[in-house]
């Protein structure tokens, strides 16, 4: 191997090594609180990281890479680490989407309505794929595949959406004086991480295609550069959840000293002016 070579394989696992490694973190810490607290959302968003960000992602890519080299590992190991990397990750994807409802839409009948179809496209699209044999070749095609791997797009889309909105009607409040600074930027940290999230989400259908699509007129090397591309988008989502829930104390003084150097807008008054 040339030091190119060897330079971008260590970038690449130095890369997934560390995403792996906040998200599991992250994970433990949030099953901690939630244990502390006995509060669902804290709980579902550590299933989220625990299950899907972190064992589902390690278990998937390892079948998935064992069934385009069949000498790496035999076909029942290869079946085994597929059937249990994509149910661990549709459970993290499900309870993901079960966060943001119960955070940002539990009121609304719409987003119930939302939570029992991703509930029915997840549970479907992974029994089809099954029952269809899918899970013995790990190739990236058929209805039921896209079912599954369409509603961890979506969701992944949902979650997306929610913060960013909401912290545009935190910002005004914040010019107002009727926000704390802290939380504010916390959902804009969270919607940055989630926008990340979603570009690896649909990023990580591309390896797949290149090696199944007969189609995909691609160079070789495409596949390695969209592995370290994901990777390397996976590090910026692992900083901006770790500075959501666990800021550092120096971030946290430098969002109270750039808040406190804006303008505040001054509020409305409708009393009679004289």
């Amino acid at each position: 191997m040339s030091l190119v070579d060897i330079s971008f394989a260590a970038l690449l696992i130095g890369s997934q090594l560390v995403y792996i490694g906040v998200v599991l973190t992250l994970g433990m810490r949030l099953l901690l609180l939630a244990k502390r607290s006995r509060q669902l959302p804290e709980a579902l968003l550590a299933a989220h990281f625990l299950l899907c960000c972190g064992l589902g992602y390690v278990v998937l890519i390892t079948g998935l890479s064992g069934a385009r080299d069949p000498t790496l590992m035999s076909a029942s190991v290869v079946t085994a680490l597929i059937s249990i990397g994509y149910l661990a990750s549709a459970i993290g994807v499900f309870a993901e989407a079960g966060f943001n409802f119960l955070v940002f839409r539990r009121d609304d009948g719409w987003a119930k309505g939302l939570m029992v179809l991703f509930g029915a496209t997840l549970a479907t699209g992974y029994t089809g794929y099954w029952l269809t044999g899918g899970f013995h070749t790990g190739v990236f095609a058929g209805v039921w595949l896209w079912m599954l791997y369409g509603s961890f797009i979506a969701v992944a889309a949902w979650v997306m959406i929610e913060p960013l909105v909401y912290h545009r009607t935190m910002q005004k409040r914040l010019q107002l004086g009727l926000a704390e600074p802290m939380v504010v930027n916390r959902f804009l940290l969270w919607g940055v991480g989630s926008v990340l999230r979603f570009v690896m989400v649909v990023g990580g259908i591309i390896p797949s295609v290149i090696f199944d699509g007969q189609k995909a007129q691609l160079r070789p090397d495409a596949v390695g550069w969209t592995l370290l591309a994901v990777a390397l988008v996976g590090v910026g989502v692992a900083v901006s959840y770790s500075l959501t829930f666990f800021p550092t104390k120096g971030y946290v003084q430098f969002i109270e000293d750039r808040t406190a150097r804006v303008p505040k807008a001054r509020p409305i008054d409708h009393g009679d002016s004289r």
